[in-house]
């Protein structure tokens, strides 16, 4: 009963980061394939977003939702079962083996665990742009995420750099300002014994805000790899120079020229 209380509880938490994603998504795909010449500046809309969440693709988030918090009970169930293998002790000649056996099956899970993660970001964004199931959505972002692995691991790279940066520079410079603000209130800093216990909450604290926030701009890059590559499609399909695009944003065409080899107009 604990555990599937804890199974609920996890399915609803991913469900609703998941459905935070999709928004996003929608949002972002509205903004790349609505700019024209009436319209440079794109529509993006977080209302059209929950519309079509509720209206379409709510199953899919769900199915998404559940198979992360499977695995996360998985790993939960495995930790119990860790825990209790240490407390009856792990005597003889078989306790190295088993605690290597314990190590490389926690290592599984966890990989198990970012892979789920990251093929679900992209199935939502195949959700967004095709409206087809999430099994198969899931399969063509693993496709195309193969197909274009270079670029794929580019934009993840730069993402990850990127939103390292900002984490670090918002929780050193709030626990930067906290550490002022203790100096140089001296009622408060008295009745401290040392600052080092309050910084490193905040430090904690703020990393841990800041990187909530800053996934944003991780999906934000995901989203547009997939609008691009659709869009790359959708021109080889209508016979169009895919240097000149659809309704392509003028910010992506010098990123259509880097990635694609030359010969290759249309």
């Amino acid at each position: 009963m604990v555990y599937f209380s804890l199974f609920c509880f996890f399915w609803i938490c991913a469900l609703i980061m998941a459905c935070t994603e999709y928004v996003q998504i929608v949002a972002v795909a509205s903004w790349y394939f609505s700019q024209n010449e009436e319209n440079p500046g794109g529509n993006y809309s977080i209302c059209r977003g929950y519309w079509w969440m509720f209206r379409y693709n709510l199953g899919s988030l769900a199915f998404g939702s559940f198979l992360i918090a499977c695995v996360i009970i998985i790993r939960l169930i495995f930790e119990y079962i860790d825990k209790k293998m240490k407390g009856v002790g792990e005597e003889g000649v078989m306790a190295a083996p088993v605690r290597c056996l314990m190590k490389c099956i926690r290592c599984c899970l966890a990989c198990c665990h970012r892979f789920v993660k990251y093929i679900n970001k992209n199935a939502y964004c195949q959700v967004v742009l095709t409206g087809d199931s999430f099994c198969t959505s899931a399969i063509n972002g693993f496709l195309l995420i193969l197909k274009h692995s270079v670029t794929f691991a580019f934009t993840g790279g730069v993402g990850f750099i990127f939103t390292f940066i900002g984490k670090m520079s918002i929780a050193i410079g709030n626990t930067i300002t906290i550490y002022f603000v203790l100096i140089n209130w001296p009622t408060l800093y008295k009745e401290v014994n040392s600052p080092i216990g309050p910084l490193a909450v905040t430090f904690l604290i703020s990393y841990v805000i800041s990187a909530l926030f800053m996934d944003i701009y991780t999906t934000t890059g995901i989203a547009l790899m997939h609008c691009l590559f659709a869009d790359i499609d959708m021109c080889k399909q209508m016979d169009i120079c895919m240097f000149d695009g659809t309704n392509r944003p003028p910010e992506m065409a010098d990123i259509v020229k880097s990635i694609t080899k030359p010969g290759k107009g249309k």
